[in-house]
C-alpha cells in the first residue's frame, strides 16, 4: 500500500475513535481490548504487531460499532 492509503486509514480510525471515545480516544489506544483478535493487546500494539493489516482491522472495527457499511459486521 501506498503512504496516502495508509495515512487516510489513520486519519479515519482517529476520526472514527474520536466519535466514539471522545476526549478518551488517546486512552482507547492504551487500554488492553480482552476480545478474541486482540487478545488482550491494546489497538496501538496491536497495529504495530499487524502494520496495515492491523490498521484495517481496527478501522472494520471501530466502523462496526458505529453501524457503518464496511465494518466486520457490514
Amino acid at each position: 500500500m501506498d503512504q496516502l492509503t495508509r495515512v487516510s486509514r489513520l486519519i479515519n480510525v482517529f476520526r472514527t475513535a474520536t466519535i466514539i471515545y471522545g476526549a478518551n480516544s488517546s486512552a482507547w489506544l492504551r487500554t488492553p481490548d480482552l476480545g478474541p483478535v486482540m487478545g488482550g493487546r491494546t489497538p496501538l500494539v496491536f497495529v504495530r504487531e499487524n502494520g496495515m493489516d492491523g490498521i484495517r482491522w481496527i478501522q472494520e472495527d471501530l466502523e462496526t460499532m458505529l453501524g457503518l457499511p464496511g465494518g466486520h459486521g457490514g
